[in-house]
């Protein structure tokens, strides 16, 4: 793939939809892009509030808002290293692991 195709996803039912659409390079008319931007922004922010509480926040330097060609808000997470990836995917079920642990404790 280059980098702008959509990337096919199975949705309900088999029908495929796109996961991301393409960047936007070419503002097409009627598109709020800012809106999409803006959403982006906020999400990518968010995101790197949680990685520089992790201290992860300086390998995630590509980390930036983007917007599709709709207007659809992007987060552009970078180019990583796989020790990088192992490290976010422990954070993650890490993460899990709290979730289902507050969820047994509430039951």
């Amino acid at each position: 793939m280059t980098g702008g195709e959509s990337i096919p996803v199975s949705g309900a039912g088999g029908v495929h939809e796109a996961l991301c659409e393409p960047r936007a390079e070419v503002f097409g008319t009627g598109a709020p892009f800012v809106a999409g931007w803006a959403s982006a922004r906020d999400a990518s922010g968010a995101l790197a509030e949680q990685l520089s509480r992790a201290g992860l926040v300086d390998v995630f330097a590509g980390l930036r808002a983007d917007v599709s060609v709709s207007g659809q808000g992007l987060v552009c997470l970078g180019s990583f290293d796989p020790a990088t990836v192992r490290a976010l995917a422990e954070l993650l079920v890490r993460g899990l692991c709290v979730e289902l642990e507050r969820g047994l404790e509430a039951a």
